[in-house]
């Protein structure tokens, strides 16, 4: 296989995707906010092809550098984010939107602009990243959340653009409530069993950086569970 660069990691997503991903036999570059994160991270994977660094993906000149610890590079998930404030606009702070840009908006604008010019050099890759159904269909709450999220999917679609010419793919996968434990804690069975699994995102993700995925790049892709569209 290759080298897939991967935020967020240690996530309650991260963990499903990274082990997928090895069970494939990609080597990981993998970026984490914490000492702690990268620590627990190395240990769960010992005695695989994992490399994990602690980067803060806000800053633009701690992504670049990141970027640069490869010899090569076939692909970057993107699964890094976070959630605060959901209340009304009113309600809203500079706070939860400095918070909630700089995550989505502005870390998936500096990984983009890192990795476009290696993945468009070499001839190929692929650009996986996860927005949230309320990008697409924002309701009066959390609506600082959405847009964030929304500028996320819309940079993805960008790339997959400019990367159309030198078959470089980059697709967005749109879940509404993901399966996590931080999720499911104080919610109810009945509502957890209609969230998405995060095993089947790390599937989703496993197709699109593989050479079974070379056909598709410029997708939005729903993964809502049983929550309707």
């Amino acid at each position: 296989m290759g080298t897939i660069f991967i935020t967020g990691a240690s996530g309650g997503l991260g963990g499903h995707v990274t082990r997928r991903l090895l069970q494939d036999g990609w080597t990981l570059q993998a970026a984490v906010h914490r000492r702690e994160a990268a620590d627990q991270l190395a240990r769960q994977f010992t005695g695989f092809p994992i490399q994990v660094s602690v980067v803060d993906i806000t800053r633009r000149d701690e992504v670049e550098n990141w970027v640069r610890t490869a010899a090569d590079m076939d692909g970057l998930v993107h699964l890094a984010g976070g959630f605060r404030g959901g209340g009304e606009l009113s309600a809203s702070s500079d706070a939860d939107y400095d918070f909630l840009f700089n995550l989505h908006a502005r870390a998936t604008f500096y990984l983009l602009a890192a990795v476009m010019p290696i993945l468009k050099k070499r001839g190929g890759g692929a650009i996986v990243t996860v927005a949230a159904r309320t990008a697409l269909r924002p309701g009066k709450e959390a609506a600082l959340y959405a847009a964030s999220k929304a500028a996320e999917l819309t940079l993805t679609l960008a790339a997959a653009e400019e990367g159309r010419p030198y078959q470089v793919r980059a697709n967005c996968i749109v879940p509404a409530v993901i399966r996590t434990p931080a999720n499911m804690d104080g919610a109810l069975e009945k509502e957890i069993a209609r969230w998405t699994d995060p095993a089947d995102i790390a599937e989703c993700i496993a197709f699109l950086v593989s050479d079974r995925g070379k056909s598709v790049t410029g997708a939005q892709i729903p993964m809502y569970g049983g929550i309707p569209a």
